[in-house]
């Protein structure tokens, strides 16, 4: 009776019960989370960082130049191209060894040497431009056939070598010596957009039939050297690698054996037909092997896929 009177008349009675309701409050379930709310919108773009360093430069394209870069790059002037290659052939390397030097001088007028050395050589021999004084059937027999020698006037046994008739000072045997490159061919001229297989044409002829003549005539009366064989392209190389002395008509009882005898170092066509070398009597000779299914760029000019497929132009077998 006392406690509810007191409970209920005094503020102590109010405190408590206001602290029961709280109590009792606290005792309820959270609320469930409210929704997230929409993303802001984006910055500002920050300044741009310095540029990077430039990489490694690629390839040339075709360029609007006509082709020209693309037809000097390949397969002429490229690094493992025709030119290049040509550079490292022994053809070059006397070329470079001869300049500034005097042997050259002594080509011209009256001796045999520049028939195969000087740049215009195969171009003369090919028109018939040869000199051969004291001829005595006025000419050299299948000159434009690559042959060099004539019969002395007087003499049934006796031969000679034509002279060069050229005024060359330079021993280069170059892309000219062996190609005929006009103004109507030559690509630096005509502006024509890439190099075109066999738009050089040779020097010398080189067609399916075309023959090349080393200087062993088939016997002693006559001067008239022999044919090599049809050995189509190859037919260029035989004008000038091959013997110079007429074998039949050249060794006699009086000659002497030496190292420049006869040969002079390049009877290469000689060897390779089987048809050049002094033969004994009364032996027989059968046919080389290379000679019946082989030519001379068919080992030391395949096609290179370095240049386009080209023939391979340092010469290397």
């Amino acid at each position: 009776m006392k406690l509810g009177a007191l409970l209920a008349g005094g503020s102590l009675g109010a405190a408590l019960v206001a602290a029961s309701l709280l109590l009792s409050g606290c005792g309820g379930t959270d609320g469930t989370n409210g929704k997230d709310g929409a993303q802001g919108a984006a910055g500002q773009q920050g300044t741009p960082g310095p540029a990077g360093s430039s990489g490694l430069q690629g390839p040339a394209g075709p360029g609007t130049d006509g082709g020209l870069a693309t037809s000097c790059l390949s397969p002429c002037h490229g690094f493992n191209g025709i030119v290049e290659q040509w550079k490292t052939s022994v053809h070059f390397a006397t070329y470079v060894a001869n300049l500034g030097g005097t042997e050259v001088d002594t080509w011209t007028g009256a001796t045999v040497c520049g028939n195969c050395h000087a740049a215009d050589a195969l171009t003369a021999r090919a028109a018939g431009t040869v000199n051969s004084p004291g001829s005595d059937d006025g000419g050299v027999p299948n000159v434009k056939n690559g042959a060099l020698r004539y019969r002395i006037a007087g003499n049934d046994a006796g031969s000679s070598e034509s002279t060069y008739p050229g005024s060359v000072k330079v021993a280069a045997v170059n892309c000219t010596t062996c190609h005929a490159v006009t103004p109507a061919n030559d690509p630096h001229r005509t502006g024509a957009p890439s190099f075109v297989s066999n738009s050089f044409p040779w020097r010398v002829p080189v067609a399916a039939n075309d023959v090349a003549f080393i200087s062993k005539s088939p016997d002693t009366t006559a001067v008239t050297g022999q044919s090599a064989g049809a050995r189509g392209f190859s037919n260029t190389c035989i004008w000038c690698h091959r013997s110079r002395q007429d074998v039949t008509n050249y060794i006699t009882a009086s000659n002497n054996i030496s190292q420049y005898w006869g040969p002079h170092e390049g009877p290469q066509a000689d060897i390779f037909t089987a048809k050049g070398g002094y033969q004994y009597p009364n032996k027989v000779y059968g046919t080389a092997k290379h000679e019946q299914s082989l030519a001379c760029v068919d080992c030391h000019m395949p096609d290179n896929a370095a240049n386009g497929n080209f023939p391979d132009h340092s010469f290397y077998p």
